[in-house]
């Protein structure tokens, strides 16, 4: 969408909603391009069993190294591998959609290739829908970030590009995290930037300007949680 398709929508948004939520979430919605799939889900119990079976005398699985789960209604497959709590929170972020055909592929080999190599990492991905972060990769060892990389890019789907304001490389998300999510800090403070303009003077140098030119906390705290 462009900055003035999602002015438009924050605007249609407010007139029919006073909670700050129920504006914010469909906005993040549109901006991420969250829609349904007409495929069937992938089969996510199988893709364990399988890695389990492959796994069953290694010490990935006797140590529980690697953790597989289903979280928010079944909406995300996430997989962690050798996280601790002491780990440093600080992360390179991948974001990218992928073709509804290639997602048991994806999640069999790249679960191989992080034990292989030993990358400490947390990635999950959407089970029903698409997106363009229906795929989301955090690694935590900046010498393992090429080699990720690397390995991601055949399974890019190029034909959902990411959203505006996203750092991309050949289509593939990439944000340094610390557990908050990059893309719903854009959608508020254009919230923001939307309340404080009108359409005619929006454009996307503005709002980069409008990021580099604020205080990020004290903009943030003006929206209306």
């Amino acid at each position: 969408m462009t900055i003035e398709e999602l002015y438009d929508a924050y605007n249609a948004l407010k007139q029919q909603n006073d909670d700050f939520y129920d504006i914010e979430i469909p906005l993040y919605t549109k901006f991420i391009h969250l829609t349904k799939v007409n495929n069937e889900e992938f089969n996510y119990f199988n893709i364990e069993k399988t890695l389990e079976k492959e796994f069953t005398n290694d010490d990935v699985y006797q140590q529980r190294l690697l953790e597989c789960r289903i979280d928010y209604g079944r909406e995300f497959c996430t997989f962690k591998y050798r996280l601790t709590r002491d780990l440093n929170k600080v992360y390179i972020k991948y974001y990218f959609s992928i073709e509804d055909s290639k997602k048991d592929e994806f999640l069999r080999q790249f679960t191989k290739f992080i034990i292989i190599n030993d990358i400490i990492c947390v990635f999950k991905m959407r089970t029903e829908k698409t997106s363009t972060d229906a795929v989301t990769v955090r690694v935590y060892n900046p010498d393992n970030y090429k080699k990720v990389f690397e390995f991601l890019q055949p399974f890019v789907n190029q034909k959902i590009k990411q959203p505006l304001f996203t750092p991309v490389i050949n289509n593939l998300g990439i944000t340094i995290g610390n557990d908050n999510s990059y893309n719903r800090y854009i959608i508020d403070m254009l919230m923001n930037y939307f309340e404080q303009n009108d359409k005619d003077s929006i454009n996307e140098n503005g709002f980069i300007n409008y990021i580099n030119t604020s205080d990020i906390e004290v903009e943030l705290k003006k929206i209306n949680r």
